[in-house]
């Protein structure tokens, strides 16, 4: 199994330097002293050298309210930088190495837990953070639920009242939207664009860029505690996005969703 995800890899780099990106996006959730883990928690020393890498070799840096503008199109080595739920190391850990670095950097709430649960972020950390200019945030669910079991019955509290507190809390109008567990379909798709609340919605797959009407799909790609910085290079630069994006198909397709 090991020989054949190897192989993938290389075909995904391989056909790689044959499409173009303008923008490629990674995510994190927590960083830790020590103990990391996959994608979950990544230790710190390792992740400072990661952002260090990117501060060196001159990657632009961008936050939610820069993909509105659309101005990084004109430019080489755009990275959206992300971070899922709100964990307490976004601020304590993460906030000081950007700033120390001058790097951007964004944030998906998971609305429910601010300021409530025990290592997640309060609202007066989401405002420093915002007033800095550094740092973009968007919506997460208020339950961090999967998102394909959003419907009528629970939209109002998972989508609408999420964004209201978001409002309420920051004066921020929430426009990304990030899928809990990397869980969509193309239902889920449709609902929310239907709803008309957001412009921008993140996977966790690596996907290409869709564009659906007035709204456009974002493909991230996770940083594992494990990578070598070979592989988190290659990662920033979008070489497995190909191989990230077809394991999910083959996944979907296995439980007979609608791609």
């Amino acid at each position: 199994m090991k020989i054949i995800k190897k192989m993938l890899f290389k075909i995904s780099y391989l056909l790689s330097w044959f499409t173009k990106k303008n923008l490629n996006l990674i995510y994190y959730h927590d960083v830790v002293a020590s103990s990391g883990h996959s994608y979950m928690k990544i230790e710190t020393d390792k992740f400072k050298e990661q952002m260090e890498y990117i501060k060196n070799n001159i990657y632009n840096t961008l936050t939610f309210s820069d993909l509105k503008k659309e101005e990084y199109l004109d430019r080489e080595n755009n990275v959206l930088i992300t971070f899922d739920d709100g964990w307490l190391s976004n601020y304590e850990v993460v906030y000081p190495i950007m700033k120390e670095l001058d790097l951007k950097f964004n944030i998906f709430l998971e609305v429910g837990a601010i300021g409530k649960k025990e290592n997640y972020l309060t609202w007066d950390m989401v405002n420093e953070m915002k007033e800095s200019n550094i740092v973009g945030f968007g919506a997460h669910t208020f339950n961090h639920i999967d998102a394909r079991t959003i419907d009528d019955g629970n939209v109002n509290l998972e989508i609408i009242k999420s964004n209201e507190i978001i409002k309420e809390k920051t004066n921020l109008i929430t426009k990304d939207f990030c899928f809990p567990y990397g869980y969509y379909n193309e239902s889920i798709i449709n609902y929310i664009e239907k709803l008309g609340v957001y412009d921008r919605l993140y996977t966790s797959d690596g996907v290409s860029i869709i564009t659906k009407n007035d709204i456009k799909v974002f493909g991230r790609v996770g940083i594992e505690n494990e990578d070598s910085m070979k592989e988190f290079i290659n990662k920033l630069e979008g070489r497995y996005n190909l191989y990230y994006s077809t394991i999910n198909r083959i996944r979907k397709s296995a439980r007979g969703e609608k791609q």
